[in-house]
């Protein structure tokens, strides 16, 4: 069998068989010479015979020696066989191995992962990085628009019909912040919105005055509306006609509302229609869009999926009237709400919280509004009744140039805050 060259490599199914020449450096016996036949004698340090041999005996028996000392001067070679699990013959990229390789269910999970970390810094379109990479990627990007939570954000410098044009039908994300600088700008916002039945969330901090041009495209039901922002950066905010969103956002989760002057018929509609909502926050609300604590109650109670309420008036005027103030026979339950936050007058949030129950809290940020005298028994048996509110284990109290603040805590960072303005009322 004729002998395979030392660096030649057979594949053998997944492995790889390889010839490994080894060199063996030969032994001291190798290289002792065997001793001469009995009948033949050496003189000492001499190979010339002493007895009457033919000299061609001699010159055979010294050219065997010299062909012997050739053989044992001359290293073995030795043949092993080395058997490697590999996925390539390339002994240089033993291991390596490329991302096309990865099943699709194994790029998904990737791809998850990247796509979520992006959206939660605000990248709502980080998802399209992966879908330019290759024809593959594109293909797994695609056609799992719900596992990646796929979206397509518009704003105000976005062409949006262009751009809307070039990607399949996903859930739209419309966002402007700041001040608009052209009329194109102010048509973009409005091409999106047209799309209602795909729109997922609007967060617009805006002019007033813009926001009073864009109010006529959000009069139609919006079915796929999760996260409503609304902020007036300014104090001309235009008031919500009776027909915003059609009266009527069935999947909203979240709702941000600043500055905005809802009529109470006008949020109280939108509210019970939203039976999912989470996040219910009504910042700087102004005199005019005031409302009842008895009036909020009545809504909140149908909200049983709320988690954070946070009601913050914008003027000390905005007050329940000292007559007629009675508890209520009943108290409605908030079963899952955990964070209560309220900005405004000690009687509003006195009669607001002698109508409620809320066994989950465990987070209170109280700011009242510059007053002389501060009397809250009813807040106190709030807290009463709220298990996880009731023992503390660090109270600090301090005073600054703005507020006076009592906070409350516990190990598990568990908090009661509640401050008093120091400035005076307007």
């Amino acid at each position: 069998m004729k002998r395979k060259p030392a660096h030649q490599i057979t594949k053998v199914t997944n492995s790889v068989l390889t010839w490994k020449s080894v060199s063996v450096i030969p032994s001291p016996q190798h290289t002792l010479p065997r001793p001469l036949p009995p009948s033949i004698s050496c003189h000492p340090g001499s190979l010339i015979l002493t007895d009457n041999r033919s000299e061609v005996l001699l010159i055979q028996m010294d050219s065997a020696r010299r062909q012997k000392q050739k053989i044992i001067n001359k290293p073995f070679r030795r043949t092993s066989f080395l058997l490697c699990h590999t996925t390539t013959a390339n002994w240089c990229h033993i291991g390596q191995v490329t991302i096309d390789i990865l099943p699709d269910d194994v790029l998904l999970k990737i791809f998850d992962y990247y796509v979520a970390e992006a959206t939660e810094v605000g990248e709502y379109e980080g998802w399209q990085v992966l879908a330019h990479a290759c024809q593959k990627w594109r293909y797994v990007v695609l056609w799992s628009p719900l596992r990646l939570n796929l979206r397509i954000l518009c704003s105000a410098r976005t062409p949006v019909r262009s751009k809307l044009a070039v990607w399949p039908p996903l859930p739209i994300v419309i966002a402007q912040y700041g001040r608009l600088t052209s009329k194109c700008s102010e048509d973009n916002i409005n091409a999106a919105l047209g799309h209602n039945d795909r729109i997922y969330k609007v967060n617009l901090a805006i002019p007033s005055s813009l926001l009073e041009r864009v109010f006529p495209a959000m009069q139609k039901t919006f079915v796929a509306l999760e996260d409503l922002g609304l902020n007036a950066i300014d104090d001309m905010a235009p008031v919500v006609s009776d027909s915003f969103l059609g009266g009527s956002a069935p999947h909203l989760r979240h709702l941000w509302l600043t500055r905005i002057p809802f009529p109470f018929p006008v949020l109280r509609r939108l509210l019970l229609s939203a039976p999912n909502l989470v996040i219910l926050t009504l910042c700087d609300i102004p005199h005019s869009g005031y409302f009842s604590p008895e009036a909020m109650v009545t809504c909140l109670s149908a909200l049983t999926r709320l988690k954070l309420l946070y009601i913050e008036f914008e003027s000390p005027r905005s007050r329940p009237p000292r007559e007629g103030r009675r508890p209520p026979p009943t108290r409605s339950i908030l079963p899952v709400l955990i964070d209560l936050r309220f900005i405004g007058v000690s009687e509003y949030l006195e009669d607001l919280v002698t109508r409620i129950d809320a066994p989950l809290v465990d987070f209170l940020d109280i700011k009242f509004f510059h007053q002389l005298i501060l009397d809250t028994p009813q807040l106190v048996h709030f807290i009463s009744r709220s298990p996880k509110l009731k023992a503390y284990d660090e109270a600090r109290v301090i005073f600054s140039d703005s507020r006076a603040t009592i906070t409350l805590t516990k190990r598990d960072n568990l908090e009661v805050k509640m401050g008093v303005s120091c400035k005076p009322s307007d």
